[in-house]
């Protein structure tokens, strides 16, 4: 029987969670159609499924020998790399040196989603330095040149001003509910030469980033807005290179009534209210983006900002909005989403059925809802008609996700395999 690792022997020891073994002639039947699939497609199938579960690669290793030597050659599926899991599970350090051995040459993306002092060497659970994810994580850092995209809450700082990080992409510090956010230190961005994506999910790790005179020109910015306007300042450093800024929060928190963001290269806005406790005064947020080709807006029930986009509406192909607006600035408009009831649907196709030169450019509508069929008939009934004298070629879709993404933007790579959209 070939072992799936080198080593596994001793693995098995001090692992909580066996390697599966081989098992070829049991399960050789069911995944026969499967494994007659040409290296290059097979390989590709492994890689797409070790993006959800840490340990994949080892479960597909276990199925037959096909399957192992396929995985085994396929060091892309080795790359992603979660130590620790929902549920506190922690891989051993020497499985997480294994991934880190066969990702070769690729680079890694890596999440720790916990904080240091949750770790078990910390007293919190039980010593056993064999299931620490400090060890996890020195061992990780050590790679640090390998490191694409890092995920990691904000008390890991420490030790990633200790490194080097060249080839690093893409920064997240993870929300925890158990963090401090009010920590002696900050993040040494010049570690970091060039990084294009940092995302913060806490308004006080806006304090962490306070070392940028040798940071990255960044491309895509997320942050929440903290009610001393550090966000203000921390998006002026980065503006001159950002293309993607994203900003969500409670705006009303701040005493400013009026903030003036200068965003000369900014390609994708995405504005996300939270509700505001207390006195509830507008303000009003200018965002000078002249290039700016994608616009989403999600507004709080309160709608404190007032977003203004100086010079960059007429510009925008893709606009998302939970609420109804005016049509007549978008004259380049291709696809709008709406994340609204059915009455701002209606507010949109009345507004396209009086005006046939309004959005000239505009290819779709998606509604992120499904109505009742008699709604949904009318609906496209009523596109339909409006195309048919105006000339236009509108699509309709009720859709569960969107059909089309935002550019450059930061969740994964949406994968468009069909579309819904109706012809009439």
């Amino acid at each position: 029987m070939v072992s799936v690792f080198a080593g596994e022997d001793k693995l098995r020891e001090n692992d909580s969670m066996p390697v599966r073994q081989d098992a070829s002639d049991q399960k050789a039947e069911p995944i026969a159609p499967i494994s007659k699939l040409p290296f290059d497609v097979l390989s590709e199938i492994f890689v797409l499924c070790s993006v959800p579960n840490r340990l994949s690669p080892v479960a597909i290793a276990s199925v037959c020998r096909r399957w192992r030597e396929t995985i085994l050659m396929t060091p892309k599926a080795w790359s992603r790399i979660f130590p620790q899991n929902s549920t506190q599970f922690i891989l051993p350090p020497k499985y997480v040196s294994i991934f880190l051995e066969r990702s070769k040459p690729y680079l890694l993306h890596i999440r720790i989603p916990w904080a240091s002092r949750d770790c078990y060497c910390a007293g919190h659970h039980w010593e056993n330095t064999t299931t620490c994810d400090c060890a996890n994580v020195a061992t990780i850092l050590r790679c640090g040149d390998r490191i694409q995209c890092l995920s990691v809450t904000q008390d890991w700082i420490k030790e990633l001003n200790k490194g080097e990080y060249l080839n690093l992409r893409r920064l997240e510090f993870s929300k925890y509910e158990h963090d401090d956010p009010a920590l002696d230190y900050c993040l040494d961005m010049s570690r970091f030469k060039n990084l294009q994506t940092l995302t913060l999910s806490h308004p006080l790790q806006v304090n962490l980033i306070m070392d940028f005179s040798s940071g990255p020109r960044l491309k895509s910015l997320r942050l929440p807005t903290d009610p001393n306007d550090l966000w203000v300042s921390t998006v002026a450093i980065f503006s001159n290179s950002l293309e993607v800024l994203w900003l969500d929060g409670n705006f009303g928190e701040s005493k400013t009534r009026r903030w003036t963001l200068q965003c000369p290269r900014l390609l994708t806005a995405l504005i996300v209210e939270g509700n505001t406790r207390g006195k509830k005064e507008t303000r009003v947020l200018e965002i000078v983006c002249p290039q700016l080709v994608a616009y989403e807006y999600y507004s709080s029930k309160d709608e404190i900002v007032e977003v203004a986009l100086l010079g960059g509406v007429e510009r925008i192909t893709i606009l998302q909005i939970n609420e109804t607006m005016p049509l007549s600035p978008y004259k380049q408009l291709e696809i709008l989403q709406l994340d609204v009831g059915y009455d701002w649907l209606d507010s949109v196709l009345r507004q396209l059925e009086r005006d046939y030169h309004l959005c000239p450019a505009l290819k779709y509508i998606e509604v992120g809802d499904k109505p009742d069929s008699y709604y949904e008939l009318a609906s496209h009934e009523r596109i339909a008609n409006r195309n048919r004298v105006a000339g236009s070629d509108i699509k309709l879709a009720f859709v569960a996700s969107w059909l089309h993404c935002m550019p450059a933007y930061f969740p994964t790579v949406c994968i468009h395999t069909h579309s819904p959209y109706f012809e009439h």
